[in-house]
């Protein structure tokens, strides 16, 4: 109906045919291990929680997949920190809708997806709606417990992160240029700048050794997190070798949803 994403109309069809104590929604895309449920409620129960968010490993099949989705998760990780979302009086807001874990009860106080129907990231809404309660929610690593593939193909990855991008940093411009800034001049720059260097110091080794050098150790330390990115994500991490590439992707998704929140147009799901 109008005012209502298509994901929120039809979880909300579907909560009258719900009948217990806690409500999980997670996606179609997404792959369980045989104690997911049950690990999950546990460690709500553990830590006395009223809503789990837990993260996945990253499931990809296509050459496109195994390069760019560790890397666009391991990005939304930076920006949005666990231990700062997990504080209680953060103003910092992030869920994944994969796996939400809500009380019923709490859900109901929330107004659930009823209250953020034209949400295009409900995950988070929820999730800001539920701390304003004042109500105990984390996010968690969950990477043994499911997986989720996102995307399968080019097309698919750029709409999605797009929009992603668009709505997690609520259609501000300035904020998306700053994040589509930051890729560029850390992820993709030091390496362009390596090849002229890797020239100039095979010209003249007693001139440009020093520099190159140090270079090299910046690429390595670049490399380093996106290597451990890959491994905790459980995606191929010789993959990880390809994240100035990466970066350049997601760097020009970031200036395309720059572009859309300046020009103040409207995204799509899909």
């Amino acid at each position: 109906p109008p005012g209502w994403t298509g994901k929120n109309f039809a979880i909300h069809s579907a909560l009258p045919y719900a009948s217990g104590t806690w409500l999980l929604f997670t996606d179609a895309d997404t792959r369980h291990s045989p104690m997911s449920i049950a690990s999950a409620v546990a460690h709500t129960e553990g830590r006395n929680l009223r809503f789990l968010s837990v993260m996945p490993h990253c499931l990809a099949e296509t050459f496109v997949e195994k390069f760019i989705q560790p890397c666009a998760m391991g990005f939304l990780g930076l920006w949005f920190p666990l231990e700062r979302v997990n504080e209680l009086k953060s103003k910092l807001y992030f869920a994944n809708g994969q796996y939400l874990l809500i009380d019923r009860k709490l859900y109901d106080e929330t107004g659930g997806h009823a209250a953020v129907r034209d949400a295009y990231l409900e995950d988070f809404a929820l999730m800001k709606k539920a701390k304003e309660l004042q109500a105990r929610a984390e996010c968690a690593m969950g990477t043994s417990l499911y997986g989720t593939r996102m995307y399968s193909n080019w097309n698919e990855i750029w709409r999605g992160w797009r929009r992603i991008y668009v709505h997690a940093f609520e259609s501000k411009a300035r904020v998306l240029a700053q994040k589509f800034l930051s890729v560029l001049f850390f992820s993709v720059l030091p390496f362009l700048l390596f090849i002229p260097l890797t020239v100039a110091a095979v010209e003249n080794p007693f001139a440009y050794g020093f520099t190159w050098g140090f270079a090299l150790m910046v690429l390595i330390f670049i490399f380093m997190p996106a290597w451990k990115t890959f491994e905790i994500l459980r995606a191929d991490r010789a993959y990880a070798l390809l994240h100035p590439l990466a970066g350049f992707v997601l760097a020009m998704i970031l200036l395309d949803a720059t572009w859309i929140a300046a020009a103040k147009k409207t995204t799509t799901w899909r």
